[in-house]
């Protein structure tokens, strides 16, 4: 008996020495991995936290090399070769990205009740007359292209390739604009990207776009306080996200305002300025509001189109758009309850009058008085 317990606590023995062993030798390799870091210039965890960034990285390359999902379709496309596609003609497409071309969107798919609605496609055509739907970001632009869409059934399309646009079922962001297959294509001119930075005169002559459209273009004119402050919510936050209160204070929304309500009237002055007004249609964002039927004939007569009745009958059934931005009453924080001062309305009211008095002087109508 004796002999059994002196064995059973020589066990215990060995299996503590066991134990220690390896929580001794954890202890040299933590340490060892810690002299390694120390030795780099980085602390250990600033290197865990390295490896996950690593990590987001790796996981972003493998989301960009696989095919762009939409709402309802797979496409044959990766998000990385977006970027070579719009630069490429479509005679140097392959055959698998051929296959775009043949791929259609139901806008009312999972809106409307009723079947003949459902069912209703768009799609890509060809031979068509490049025409540019001019605008300040967030005027509106990618509602009056669902609207013309839906009336349509032919895709638009833009100068750049929005993803999240394509995943709402707008495939017209995927082929070059100057393709022949979208009915019209949204360009900001030179109030994004690079165009923003660049001086004056290349604004106007280059990243106009007047020239690669051939005067040919809609523009569509919203009060601009309500597209700067749409705008703000753009930049910050994406198409339907909300900007924090503090982009509407200070010196930065001062700037932003000043730089933005300039843009506002230099890029619509521009094309009214170089282009012959038979080839300028001027379209009011709240007189699209306000009289749809009205307002969304002209354009569709400017475009030479005569509409389907039956699609029409659903387009004003479902007007909405896919990518309306929630109601701000339900996130009253999102911006102060009067974000503009005195002296800011007051500058963009200048820009405004500058512009109504162009457009006068050119036939093209009027600016709503409420503008003025």
């Amino acid at each position: 008996m004796a002999w059994g317990v002196r064995t059973m606590r020589r066990r215990q023995r060995r299996s503590w020495l066991l134990l220690a062993g390896g929580s001794l030798l954890l202890l040299l390799m933590v340490a060892c991995f810690s002299h390694v870091a120390l030795l780099a210039g980085e602390h250990p965890s600033q290197a865990a936290r390295d490896g996950g960034r690593s990590g987001k990285a790796a996981a972003k390359r493998v989301a960009r090399s696989k095919s762009l999902r939409s709402r309802q379709d797979l496409l044959p496309v990766t998000v990385t070769e977006l970027e070579t596609l719009k630069q490429l003609p479509l005679q140097r497409w392959d055959d698998r990205q051929r296959t775009l071309l043949n791929m259609t969107f139901r806008p009312w798919a999972l809106t409307a009740t009723d079947s003949s609605c459902r069912r209703m496609a768009t799609r890509f055509s060809a031979g068509l007359r490049p025409t540019a739907l001019v605008s300040l970001p967030s005027s509106g632009n990618t509602w009056l292209r669902q609207l013309i869409e839906g009336a349509t059934g032919v895709f638009t399309g833009s100068l750049y390739s929005d993803v999240v646009l394509i995943r709402e079922g707008m495939y017209g962001e995927i082929v070059p604009y100057d393709s022949g297959t979208t009915i019209a294509q949204k360009t900001h001119g030179f109030t994004t990207l690079e165009g923003v930075t660049a001086e004056p005169e290349q604004q106007r002559r280059v990243f106009s776009h007047v020239t690669q459209f051939g005067c040919r273009a809609v523009l569509l004119v919203r009060n601009p306080l309500a597209a700067l402050l749409s705008h703000r919510h753009l930049d910050a936050a994406g198409h339907l996200g909300f900007a924090p209160p503090s982009h509407f204070e200070g010196e930065g929304w001062q700037e932003y305002v000043s730089e933005k309500a300039l843009f506002w009237r230099k890029l619509y002055a521009d094309w009214i300025g170089q282009c012959p007004t038979d080839q300028l249609l001027l379209v009011r964002y709240e007189r699209l509001l306000e009289d749809l039927p009205t307002e969304l004939g002209r354009v569709l007569r400017f475009l030479g189109v005569r509409p389907d009745p039956a699609r029409l009958r659903c387009l004003y059934s479902y007007p909405n758009g896919r990518m309306k931005r929630r109601d701000r009453k339900k996130k009253p924080e999102a911006q102060p309850a009067e974000p503009f001062t005195e002296q800011q309305k007051a500058l963009v009211r200048g820009h405004v009058t500058d512009l109504d008095r162009l457009v006068r002087e050119k036939g093209l109508g009027e600016l709503p008085e409420y503008l003025l």
